[in-house]
Order: structure tokens, then sequence, then C-alpha cells
């Protein structure tokens, strides 16, 4: 129980990073590239397992798109491609489609 608290606090703290530090940096280089006008895409690579209410929140932020875990660190280094493939459908249907829906 407590290692779940534990790791439920270092996903609160990994995940959510300060919005205003980070929006304003990216203001500020997109202004310094002279691109400050043109719409742009925010991807975030994900340092937490990836669910709807963590995406949805990035989303509300600004992310347009995320990477997530490699396979070596989600499955291990030795993974068959069946593996990779129940791993991306599970990935599908508790996250991508929940996301999909209103």
């Amino acid at each position: 129980m407590v290692l779940q608290q534990l790791d439920a606090q270092l996903v609160q703290t990994v995940a959510r990073p300060p919005r205003d530090r980070n929006v304003r940096a990216e203001d500020r280089l997109r202004a310094e590239a002279g691109r400050a006008h043109a719409p742009f895409e925010t991807i975030c690579p994900l340092t937490a397992p990836p669910d709807v209410e963590l995406l949805r929140r990035l989303e509300g932020e600004g992310m347009t798109s995320a990477t997530a875990w490699p396979f070596s660190y989600t499955l291990g280094p030795d993974a068959s491609l069946a593996q990779k493939r129940d791993a991306l459908l599970r990935l599908g249907e508790t996250v991508i489609a929940k996301l999909r829906q209103p």
C-alpha cells in the first residue's frame, strides 16, 4: 500500500510539470524563432503509464500528441511480436477508444 501511494505521488510530480513555466518557455522560444504567429504541435513524452485522465488533462493544457514508453520498458527486451500486438490492442481498447468518446 505504501509503495502504491509513493508511486502515485511520483506519477503526479513527474506528470504535472509547472504549466505556466513551460508555456512561457514555449512562447519565448517560438517568438525567438519568428514563429509566434504560426500554428504548432506539442508532442509530450509520457513519464507515466498512459491513461484517459492523464491524456485528457494534457490535451487541455495544449498537448497535440504523445509518445509512450517503449516496449522494451513495458514488456521487456525479449517481448514477442504477438505480445507487442496484444499490448497495442489493450491500449486501443482501454485508453484510445475512451479518448474518442465525448
